[in-house]
């Protein structure tokens, strides 16, 4: 009955570090954090550590450290940080970190299965009365078998490397839902425009009747339609027309100043 149970546990050990092994290589492929549309909107963050098993003893891990670290990290990318709620609302989502441990029996190591996910409110297509939480973003999970003594390291380096990825991906998500449209680009522009046209209509309240581009040679009426077309930063303006001449401009041929 020993031997078998020595063999379940073996082989446990075995997949665990296979699963590991295989997972860090996955990992060892991913360049740079990828925009997820899921991420986009999230605005306040719960922080939950849900644990599973028994600890070594003598070797508990600071869980409250690790809680304390991972809200700072969130914290310092610009997201809220909030106590987890059972009722996430419009633009908050809980992250959750899963901490699975085994002993292996007569060999000073322990097993341990981390995975951070998050979750936020999610609703049917068309139908937004139907609402329920659900976990819409998680890390691959990534598993060790390490020393009793590297235990509580081990830990809280995998999550915090976690952590980071989430932040990452957060990150170039909501990177791009701010980037302006091309509407927004366009409106942009044609705002641009007018206030260079009251530029030129300002110039001309004021008593300066004349405008020029100090990349031109000639010179116009405040009102000329070929003024509404000078850049505000390259606009030189005159009270006179004697100074637009004395400047070495010569008068446009449509407004004829």
């Amino acid at each position: 009955m020993k031997v078998l149970k020595n063999i379940s546990v073996a082989m446990v050990f075995t997949v665990f570090l296979w699963s590991a092994a295989f997972g860090q290589i996955q990992d060892d492929n991913i360049s740079e954090p990828k925009p997820d549309i899921a991420l986009e909107g999230i605005k306040r963050i719960g922080v939950s550590i849900l644990t599973f098993g028994n600890e070594p003893r003598g070797y508990e891990v600071d869980w409250k450290s690790i809680s304390d670290q991972t809200e700072k990290s969130v914290a310092d990318s610009g997201i809220e940080i909030i106590s987890p709620v059972g009722d996430l609302k419009s633009g908050t989502g809980e992250l959750k970190i899963y901490v699975d441990m085994l002993e292996v029996e007569d060999s000073n190591r322990y097993v341990f299965r981390i995975q951070t996910s998050i979750a936020r409110k999610v609703f049917l297509p068309g139908k937004r009365r139907y609402r329920m939480r659900a976990d819409i973003w998680h890390t691959k999970a990534v598993m060790k078998a390490v020393l009793v003594d590297q235990f509580v390291a081990e830990i809280a380096a995998v999550a915090a490397e976690q952590v980071k990825q989430f932040v990452g991906e957060w990150t170039a998500a909501n990177a791009r839902a701010n980037r302006p449209s091309r509407t927004t680009k366009i409106k942009i522009a044609q705002n641009q425009q007018r206030s260079e046209k009251y530029e030129v209509a300002f110039a001309a309240a004021i008593g300066n009747k004349y405008v020029a581009s100090k990349n031109s040679k000639v010179f116009h009426k405040a009102i000329c339609s070929s003024a509404e077309r000078i850049a505000r930063k390259n606009i030189v303006k005159y009270a006179a027309k004697v100074e637009a001449v004395n400047a070495g401009k010569r008068p446009c041929k449509i407004c004829k100043p």
